[in-house]
């Protein structure tokens, strides 16, 4: 958000860039049509709980509700979407406890698929090119907005990137289906713009 420096009532101008509201849920149930596995995919960071110890954070949270309701063999999946450049605003108990809300809600309007399910996979391997790095990025650093010792991780990546000589990198992208859903998985943090175009440009009426 966009903070507003005058008057002390206006906290916000506005969203500073597009999100993504939305939240995909898959659940898979047993012949009684209880559930097994509740899939889950949303586009924000899960970087609200910090401290010095291993958090599992807002999607620990939504877990912990979806066993309570659904029984403690449920196994819930989270999915990360396009969250490079979404934070959480907020506690994470809070944050996971609204989601989980959601979820629960839909999932208790939940009606069996009817027919069979068609299932397809691809992977494909890709080489990336990497930035110019012998472009001076000091910049781009400091209008990062980090605190200055902070932006020292950025200033060290980057020497250490300089040093190994990297001019692309190698990776695997991965896309499958489930019935009309189409699920695509790229390494990385991927900004939600990208996010966005992915779902616009899919073939399929969801897509994680």
């Amino acid at each position: 958000w966009l903070l507003h420096h005058g008057e002390a009532d206006i906290q916000c101008l506005g969203a500073a860039a597009p999100v993504d509201p939305e939240v995909g849920i898959v659940c898979f149930d047993d012949e009684q049509g209880m559930p097994i596995a509740i899939l889950w995919h949303f586009s924000l960071h899960t970087n609200a709980n910090f401290g010095p110890r291993f958090s599992a954070d807002y999607p620990g949270v939504v877990a912990g509700r979806l066993r309570e309701r659904f029984g403690s063999g449920v196994v819930p999946i989270f999915m990360p979407g396009a969250e490079a450049d979404i934070n959480p605003l907020g506690k994470y108990r809070e944050v996971g406890d609204e989601l989980a809300a959601l979820i629960i809600q839909r999932l208790n309007q939940r009606r069996p698929g009817k027919g069979g399910t068609k299932l397809s996979a691809l992977k494909a391997e890709m080489v990336v090119p990497c930035r110019d790095l012998t472009v001076d990025q000091e910049k781009r650093i400091k209008d990062s907005q980090w605190l200055p010792e902070s932006q020292e991780v950025f200033r060290k990546e980057l020497e250490l990137m300089r040093k190994a000589g990297v001019r692309e990198d190698r990776t695997v992208i991965q896309a499958w289906r489930i019935g009309e859903i189409g699920f695509v998985s790229i390494p990385g943090e991927l900004f939600i713009e990208w996010g966005l175009k992915i779902k616009r440009d899919s073939p399929f009426p969801w897509t994680f």
